[in-house]
């Protein structure tokens, strides 16, 4: 069976920031994991160990540990297994914040599913990673990793663009109907659709139905239960 293990450093310790990390904290959860490969990972399989400090759009996250390896026992027994070895090393892993702890029946993309590990910086010491004949080595997979990372933050990024020209571009709009006093969804509607126009932006009828329902609901011009009404 294939395990996903993601250990979050400040908030397993109850730290104020990340800057509080310290060796000794890396090193406690270092040695958990190095009791998991010497006592629950199968001879010879691979896993890998990497740590990251960034988000998907490329900005500072909570220090974190991703760990990925296979083994035979049941994941119910593997997770009571890891709170009490951590009990043990005077911590605990309690909850989502903490530690995220998942079981995968089967990989698809055996590769694929090191690499995500692979996206920022890996431990050597706690990762082994032999491949098949013919499949892609570890130095190979982190290259993918780091060039896959790359084009999500690009995309990511451009996506969270997008949506806050968006909006943005509503909230222009909501500036200018607050200066006028429109009663009736015709008005409002007409209204946006000029601002449109005189934007030179091509007039996209759904976009300004929706515009329109919003700030009437904003407004308080309509109801939540006649907007159901209405649409359903």
């Amino acid at each position: 069976m294939y395990y996903s293990l993601r250990i979050t450093l400040g908030k397993v310790f109850n730290l104020k920031s990340d800057e509080d990390i310290t060796a000794e904290h890396r090193h406690m959860i270092c040695y958990l994991l190095a009791d998991i490969i010497r006592e629950k990972i199968i001879t010879n399989s691979n896993y890998v160990l990497g740590y990251e400090k960034t988000n998907k759009y490329g900005e500072p996250t909570h220090y974190h540990y991703h760990f990925n390896f296979e083994s035979e026992c049941e994941k119910e027994t593997l997770r009571k297994w890891l709170t009490r070895t951590s009990e043990k090393k005077e911590y605990k892993l309690k909850g989502k914040e903490m530690y995220c702890f998942q079981q995968h029946n089967n990989v698809d993309d055996y590769g694929r599913w090191f690499r995500y590990c692979l996206k920022e910086n890996y431990l050597k010491k706690l990762t082994r990673y032999v491949p098949d004949p013919g499949e892609p080595s570890l130095e190979e997979l982190i290259t993918l990793a780091k060039d896959e990372r790359k084009r999500c933050i690009k995309s990511n990024c451009e996506r969270r663009e997008k949506i806050n020209s968006k909006m943005s571009y509503f909230d222009k709009i909501v500036e200018q109907l607050e200066k006028e006093e429109f009663l009736t969804k015709k008005e409002i509607f007409i209204f946006i659709t000029k601002y449109y126009v005189e934007d030179g932006k091509p007039v996209n009828p759904m976009t300004i139905k929706g515009y329109t329902t919003n700030y009437m609901l904003m407004k308080k011009l309509i109801t939540y239960e006649q907007f159901y009404e209405c649409n359903n």
